[in-house]
């Protein structure tokens, strides 16, 4: 009972991790692509 608390515990932190990285890794191509827009746009 303990070991398969354990193993669901180590479960849904490890998605929990992988959908965080998921949606950090979005916004940090939002904030990129919106500050790359902002830095080219005079330029044209």
């Amino acid at each position: 009972m303990k070991g398969g608390l354990a193993m669901r515990t180590l479960v849904m932190a490890a998605v929990a991790a992988l959908i965080l990285a998921i949606f950090l890794q979005a916004v940090g191509q939002g904030l990129g692509s919106v500050l790359s827009q902002a830095d080219i746009s005079p330029v044209q």
